[in-house]
């Protein structure tokens, strides 16, 4: 049994977990909403060159410098 101390503390976490995939809910519907043609498994094939099947801040960097985004450096990402 966990304490009560314990318990409040994974509560946090998973309210925490809630509100950061809450806000990611939000902005995927607002990027989908405003762009019909947005697909994010294509967006997601599309960065992730290397077949890896995950992102990571040098396939994200880029991404955005094939982009012309050049302002970002790899500590950004």
């Amino acid at each position: 049994m966990l304490s009560i101390h314990t318990e409040r503390l994974f509560r946090d976490v998973l309210v925490e977990v809630m509100e950061g995939e809450l806000c990611s809910e939000n902005f995927r519907q607002v990027l989908c909403g405003s762009h019909q043609d947005f697909s994010p498994y294509s967006a997601f094939m599309r960065i992730d060159r290397t077949a890896e099947e995950n992102l990571n801040g040098s396939n994200i960097l880029q991404f955005l410098r094939d982009n012309h985004v050049f302002q970002f450096t790899q500590k950004d990402c």
